[in-house]
């Protein structure tokens, strides 16, 4: 039904796929290369010179091969969805799905690094010293509801999907010495996170915008036409935005630009009223 994920290891493609958790490759041309014992294949990577899924229904880590192996959980730990991946030098740190986890696995070891209870962990990026986790509440479809909502549309028969319940995310900073929000969005929730040397990119489904997270705090970094950001692509001199209503790419680089316009949305106080003052933060002549 949905191709998930797609990564490049040894020279061919590998595409993960729901709702059989078949992972198919290119190498010799496109074939079935392996299943995944759970029903969900939700995105792929390389760690150790291996290919790796992270899968859910039930949520499991496995190395891909002809016969897949469990990596995590060994244990009698139990959870719907592994939903995302971010290697952290010899290690791996897995965000999960009811309930949300921030799991380091190294070492042939696992550690629960924090609990999120019903969040979910879309995204991590990780650096040395500290790690940034993308964690949404009420998402509009849970994973496990996600291919009943689905069907039912397909099929144009049934009772529809129950109505999106009130949603919110954010993205945490986790270090050694705390974890602690770095940014909130009270009724949007984060679609992606993408690491570069000038800050943390965050990708929202609230109007195209885009944030970014340096040492000084955060900022709005873009606010682009399109609806939502679906995800990040690119290298770290350059990401790409792929969007949604409408699709489109959006592409950007680490030089800031010569001129720029930023038009906010429409204030009605509804009434005669007193605006206070305009503050910024930035350099260069600017004028409203």
């Amino acid at each position: 039904m949905l191709v998930t994920s797609i990564v490049k290891h040894d020279g061919a493609l590998y595409a993960a796929t729901i709702p059989n958790g078949k992972i198919f490759t290119n190498a010799g041309g496109w074939k079935l290369y392996a299943t995944m014992p759970s029903k969900l294949a939700w995105q792929l990577a390389v760690h150790g010179g291996k290919l790796v899924a992270a899968c859910g229904s039930p949520g499991a880590l496995y190395e891909v091969a002809a016969e897949p192996k469990k990596l995590w959980p060994v244990s009698d730990l139990k959870v719907e969805n592994v939903l995302s991946l971010a290697v952290e030098g010899d290690g791996l740190l897995l965000g999960t799905a009811a309930p949300g986890y921030l799991v380091r696995l190294a070492g042939g070891t696992s550690r629960i690094l924090h609990d999120f209870g019903d969040g979910e962990v879309k995204a991590i990026v990780a650096s040395k010293d500290v790690i940034h986790a993308a964690v949404n509440n009420g998402q509009k479809v849970p994973p496990s509801q996600f291919l009943q909502a689905v069907e039912t549309a397909e099929k144009k028969e049934g009772a529809a999907p129950a109505p999106p319940g009130p949603v919110s995310g954010a993205v945490w900073r986790i270090s050694s010495e705390r974890t602690e929000k770095a940014l909130e969005f009270p009724s949007s929730y984060v679609t992606d996170l993408a690491r570069r040397e000038d800050g943390v990119f965050v990708g929202t489904n609230n109007s195209g915008r885009v944030f970014r997270l340096t040492a000084e705090g955060p900022e709005l970094a873009f606010d682009f036409p399109e609806g939502q950001v679906l995800a990040f692509v690119g290298e770290a001199k350059k990401l790409s935005c792929l969007m949604g209503n409408r699709a489109a790419v959006r592409s950007f680089g680490t030089e800031r630009a010569a001129r720029g316009a930023f038009v906010s949305d429409v204030l009605d106080a509804r009434f005669p009223s007193q605006w206070g003052t305009i503050t910024r933060r930035g350099t260069g002549a600017f004028k409203v």
